[in-house]
């Protein structure tokens, strides 16, 4: 896989020198729901699915340095993996994950401590947990941003204080979340502030 092409806000980066080739074995691939650009340093983010680890790309000016492994992953986190955004206010990782085990957001420290940030399932028993695709943050009021798309509804992950709220479409937008037996294939975005 690569050269390896990152947006960061309004900048589009291509990292020739960051050509990542594994050993051609089933699970010789990235995932591709799960890549992120740190906003402050220009750092890529990735998960290759072969070894589960979560690798980081250094990135100083126009010089892309060599991979180096931040975490290693469970197989359902590192294949579960859905989104994926760097907080630059402390480097933190959040990855969001939806498979069959865990329907959580994790955190991983920029010195790879990795913990459950929220688990969907604490919102309560059967389609209560709903199905998560896609995360983007909201840098400037440090809020994480998810879709239910079992429930039809948008996610809002406050972290200052570890809770979440539900907004639900208006009744003019009755599919604004879309649902995942659709097959489409949805996506996030926050517009940040002035």
């Amino acid at each position: 896989m690569g050269p390896f092409y990152a947006t960061c806000r309004d900048t589009l980066y291509r990292f020739d020198d960051a050509v990542f080739s594994g050993d051609n074995t089933t699970r010789d691939e990235a995932n591709n729901d799960a890549m992120a650009c740190d906003p402050v340093t220009g750092d890529v983010y990735f998960i290759y699915k072969f070894d589960r680890q979560l690798y980081r790309i250094p990135f100083d000016g126009s010089i892309a340095g060599s991979k180096q492994a931040v975490v290693q992953l469970p197989l359902d986190e590192s294949d579960g993996a859905k989104g994926m955004v760097v907080d630059g206010t402390d480097q933190s990782i959040y990855i969001l994950v939806q498979s069959a085990g865990t329907k959580s957001i994790v955190k991983v420290t920029h010195a790879g401590v990795k913990s459950t940030e929220f688990d969907f399932t604490t919102r309560g028993p059967g389609d209560a947990a709903g199905i998560q695709s896609d995360l983007t943050l909201d840098r400037t009021y440090r809020w994480l941003y998810t879709l239910d798309t079992l429930n039809n509804k948008i996610l809002l992950y406050e972290l200052s204080i570890h809770q979440v709220h539900d907004m639900e479409p208006p009744a003019s937008l009755p599919y604004l979340a879309s649902n995942e037996s659709s097959g489409e294939r949805v996506g996030l975005a926050v517009i940040p502030a002035p």
